[in-house]
């Protein structure tokens, strides 16, 4: 794994990941009313046996989905807190980055040009 690879990996650890907690956050509340309209549905409908069953499965389903983004939640939780001790931006994890994608381009480049033992450059030069 480069350098450049493990640094794509910090920009998603210290921004993608609270970012997508956000998101998840905001996903667990649209799952939640889904939920509540259905329990409500239940309680309130006046359903035949098809339809009161084709509801439980369906909260099933929505209770299965909000339980997978509530582990979720819990584990970039953690990723959150500890992100926010550190105070990276996207914006220096990238310009890390680039300039290490530079100095590797100069470092493949480089040339070196014999001072005194010129009858070397050959040597050197298709090395």
């Amino acid at each position: 794994m480069t350098i450049e690879e493990k640094l794509l990996i910090v920009l998603d650890v210290f921004i993608k990941y609270p970012q997508k907690y956000e998101e998840l956050k905001q996903y667990l509340q649209i799952i939640g009313s889904e939920r509540q309209d259905l329990l409500h549905a239940l309680e309130l409908g006046k359903l035949n046996a098809i339809q009161r069953t084709k509801l439980v499965n369906e909260l099933k389903e929505v209770q299965s989905k909000r339980r997978k983004i509530k582990d979720e939640l819990e584990i970039l939780d953690e990723i959150k807190r500890f992100a926010s001790t550190v105070r990276l931006k996207e914006r220096q994890i990238n310009e890390i980055i680039e300039r290490i994608k530079s100095i590797k381009e100069r470092q493949e480049k480089r040339t070196y040009t014999m001072r005194v033992r010129t009858d070397l450059q050959d040597v050197v030069d298709h090395a």
